[in-house]
């Protein structure tokens, strides 16, 4: 487990696979021979991922609710999605000081929807960067769904939390009119070149009304598209065009499709297809539901180009080449911890009362 999940620095560490590629001289890594094309210009460090809740819904044993930490370079950061206790898994991830340093230094937080789990930590964490940012220091701007404003309004009216609000919809093209605020537009496009990218792009998706994807596009070229809650749609597959890496929802397993279908979520065949149809790089499944919690069931012999998410692994876009290498382990690794998980349930029970 301290392999892959990295105990030191805490990035998953690739592990060493048979004509993989040729080493990389003074790193002891192997540079996949296979790797994309837009990863050709890629530096290590330029774009790092840590997922920090990857259940559906509500948090299971091993699973917190929706969030994920993109790391862009030196000192800047986005949050996608920030589901309750957001906070306290940056927290448990970077420990107190790390989790401080990643909050002063994000340039913005984007949310997907207004289901409670992809946005319930958000509160917290600004007032938190309101802390930590100081009197007078700008403050954070929120990108996320129109009818998310008047939540953190009325948050306002009882605890300072300043902000500034854009919403998906301006940035889909969907506000006639005037638009956001000058202020709130510059800050974004500031946002955007502070944080290297050349967009950061919603998606309109098919879950409840105002839900979006993102596209995030480096300067060196790589691609990476999340999903957020959605149906499989096409407006997902052309976002994720031969993208570098595709993060999609696989709420339920295939045996489930007909709850999929009428919840408005996808299947883990239903992921895989999207990004088959988009002919993607590589694809992480994630926003699993609590009847999964630890490993959805998953053909990953035919699925070479895919990994599963799990709490706190980090991965760096340069690593994607070996990626997938990691969900044979990490399942064997789940199973053996459920089985002493049942086997410790097992023993309670029987255990005379005292």
């Amino acid at each position: 487990a301290q392999t892959l999940m990295g105990e030191a620095g805490g990035h998953v560490m690739p592990p060493p696979v048979e004509g993989m590629g040729a080493e990389q001289p003074g790193l002891g890594l192997q540079v996949a021979e296979d790797s994309h094309p837009s990863l050709a210009g890629i530096q290590r460090g330029a774009c790092i991922i840590t997922f920090l809740g990857t259940a559906g819904s509500q948090p299971s044993k091993y699973r917190n609710v929706s969030a994920m930490h993109v790391g862009l370079g030196e000192g800047c950061g986005v949050l996608l999605d920030c589901g309750e206790d957001t906070l306290g898994q940056l927290k448990r991830r970077f420990g107190a000081a790390g989790a401080e340093k990643r909050v002063r230094e994000l340039r913005l937080v984007w949310i997907s929807h207004m289901h409670a789990d992809h946005h319930g930590g958000l509160y917290r964490l600004l007032q938190l960067r309101a802390q930590l940012a100081g009197p007078g220091a700008p403050p954070l701007l929120v990108v996320g769904p129109g009818p998310l404003m008047p939540v953190l309004t009325a948050y306002q009216q009882a605890v300072p939390l300043p902000f500034l609000f854009l919403p998906n919809e301006w940035l889909l093209g969907r506000m006639p009119g005037r638009g956001p605020p000058l202020a709130v537009r510059q800050a974004f496009t500031e946002a955007v070149e502070a944080l290297g990218l050349v967009s950061l792009q919603p998606i309109a998706v098919v879950h409840i009304a105002y839900s979006c994807g993102i596209r995030l596009q480096g300067r060196s070229g790589w691609v990476v598209v999340y999903s957020g809650d959605s149906r499989p749609c096409d407006k997902v597959i052309n976002a994720a065009r031969d993208a570098s890496l595709l993060i999609h929802e696989a709420t339920f397993e295939d045996d489930k499709s007909e709850d999929a279908e009428r919840k408005r979520h996808s299947t883990t065949g239903d992921a895989l297809q999207v990004a088959e149809q988009a002919n993607v790089y590589r694809v992480v499944l994630t926003h699993f539901s609590t009847r999964y919690p630890t490993m959805p069931v998953v053909d990953v012999a035919a699925h070479p180009n895919m990994a599963v998410a799990c709490d706190f692994m980090t991965v760096d876009l340069a690593d994607l080449p070996w990626l997938p290498k990691v969900t044979a382990p990490l399942a064997a690794l789940f199973k053996r911890e459920a089985r002493g998980w049942e086997q410790d349930e097992v023993a309670a029970v029987a255990a005379p009362i005292t």
